[in-house]
């Protein structure tokens, strides 16, 4: 399912989710942090209602590009001239759209927008959900930060040996990137999860994931290992 975050309050989210199984159209307000919404929602699409430009919005469309540049921009607005069409465009917005807006015409353009990444989108979720289960049989409870960062993690390392190889100088900036959280805190977290899910987890799928590779006479393995092995077991699944 693709993610699309709108401020539109001409959409029906409730209504719009009912009626497709393909997008899921997620309401954010105005003080909301849009690149964490991104990161938490797996946003694909992000449409913006607006009266007149400002530089606030600009510096947003340029935020969501920087951090992804495939994610795509439309924008509502109750009129447009050649000026305005120009400014948009040049700062990264993808399609202009005039209110109000039709469902069907928006179905429509997702569908052009999207249909390539849906065949995609099957595969990462599949991914995704082995990921889930892994850190669910290892008994790490979910409801952890590092939870969160850890399953991060391993998309990065799944895009880039050397964020499990140099965990301190690559991993955890980015992280702290992400999440816009120092990453002393981010290294604590993962920390935390991987020892409490070591000292109260399921001994025979820590053994049948990580084998000979960690001590357990030495207690947890060390952040790097973790992320290494689970990794490396995910890729043979």
């Amino acid at each position: 399912m693709i993610g699309i975050l709108t401020n539109n309050d001409d959409l029906d989210c409730s209504h719009f989710n009912l009626i497709n199984d393909r997008y899921k159209l997620i309401k954010f307000e105005e003080n909301e942090n849009i690149i964490t919404l991104i990161k938490l929602y797996d946003i694909k699409c992000v449409i913006f209602d607006l009266s007149i430009p400002d530089i606030d919005f600009i510096i947003s469309v340029k935020l969501i590009k920087k951090y992804a540049i495939n994610i795509k921009i439309i924008i509502t607005i109750n009129f447009f001239n050649e000026s305005l069409i120009r400014l948009l465009y040049d700062n990264g917005v993808d399609y202009i759209l005039v209110k109000p807006l039709d469902e069907g015409m928006l179905l429509s353009l997702f569908n052009k927008l999207f249909d390539n990444i849906l065949v995609n989108d099957i595969y990462t979720s599949s991914k995704e959900k082995n990921l889930i289960d892994v850190l669910n049989s290892l008994g790490m409870p979910a409801n952890l930060k590092g939870y969160s960062y850890i399953k991060e993690a391993i998309n990065l390392c799944s895009k880039n040996k050397n964020y499990y190889l140099h965990t301190t100088s690559c991993l955890y900036p980015k992280l702290s990137k992400i999440f816009k959280i120092k990453e002393t805190c981010i290294e604590k977290a993962i920390r935390s999860a991987i020892e409490l899910c070591w000292i109260r987890g399921n001994v025979e799928e820590q053994e049948k994931i990580f084998g000979y590779t960690v001590n357990r006479n030495k207690g947890r393995p060390t952040n790097g290992e973790f992320l290494a092995q689970i990794y490396n077991y995910l890729t043979m699944l």
